[in-house]
């Protein structure tokens, strides 16, 4: 029983460091946009606070609140998804390489023009790192409402073996999308590099999550297609709904 009580304090403590940490990582991406915008006035500063906030902070903290919502037993501090691959980890780090080497250290000369049609997507500016930071936001929220909407039914790991109390879900957004979590990562993932104006990670990116999607779901699909799970039941919904991601059917 001790050791029980002991193993429980030890998690709601390093929960609760990691949301300390989440929370003061919050405030720095908060106190980067506050200083461009009435200080140094660079576009760098501000997409860098608000790539923190959109796209780090609100991913780690509504994964685990999805989770402590969702099953409250299984509430742990990998639920904060803070290093939940060594590709996860990869594709962060890369992300940020390429965006501090051509905000810090490429000089202007060597930067396409503002004027070019393509400045939009290789060159950093209020506008675009708004826009792209709302649709990450957006499509973040398709998924968190998904995987809310779908309730207990909804797994991070595919299950192989039916359980009694899961039901296959058929409206509210899953009337028209099949997999709205994975649609919201998969164009997350995109927005967040446009906001970052990553050329290089915005191709690298895409082209991971897609070719990872691109296994996982018909895998999936085919086990819901199965007798064990929903069978022509689950052949029929695929029939009136789509995945959103390119190229994926």
């Amino acid at each position: 029983m001790n050791l029980d009580r002991q193993l429980k304090r030890n998690l709601v403590r390093e929960i609760a460091l990691i949301a300390f940490f989440l929370g003061a990582t919050f405030m720095f991406g908060v106190t980067l946009i506050l200083h461009s915008l009435f200080y140094t006035k660079s576009v760098g500063e501000y997409a860098a606070g608000v790539y923190i906030i959109s796209t780090m902070v609100l991913f780690h903290m509504c994964e685990f609140l999805v989770a402590a919502s969702l099953r409250r037993h299984d509430t742990h501090p990998d639920t904060f998804m803070l290093y939940h691959s060594k590709e996860y980890i990869l594709a962060t780090t890369a992300a940020w390489v390429e965006f501090l080497v051509e905000w810090l250290f490429i000089p202007e000369s060597w930067k396409i023009s503002l004027d070019s049609p393509w400045s939009w997507l290789l060159r950093l500016n209020y506008t675009t790192v708004t826009i792209a930071a709302v649709l990450t936001v957006v499509f973040y929220f398709v998924r968190v409402g998904g995987m809310l909407h779908c309730g207990s039914n909804f797994s991070l790991i595919i299950e192989h073996e039916r359980r009694s109390n899961h039901v296959l879900v058929e409206d509210g957004i899953y009337a028209v999308l099949r997999h709205p979590a994975y649609f919201g990562f998969f164009w997350r993932t995109v927005c967040s590099q446009l906001l970052l104006a990553n050329p290089i990670c915005l191709v690298l990116h895409t082209v991971v999550t897609w070719v990872f999607f691109a296994k996982r779901i018909p895998y999936e699909e085919e086990l819901l297609s199965s007798e064990e799970f929903f069978g022509d039941r689950y052949k029929a919904y695929k029939v009136r709904t789509w995945v959103g991601i390119p190229f994926i059917h």
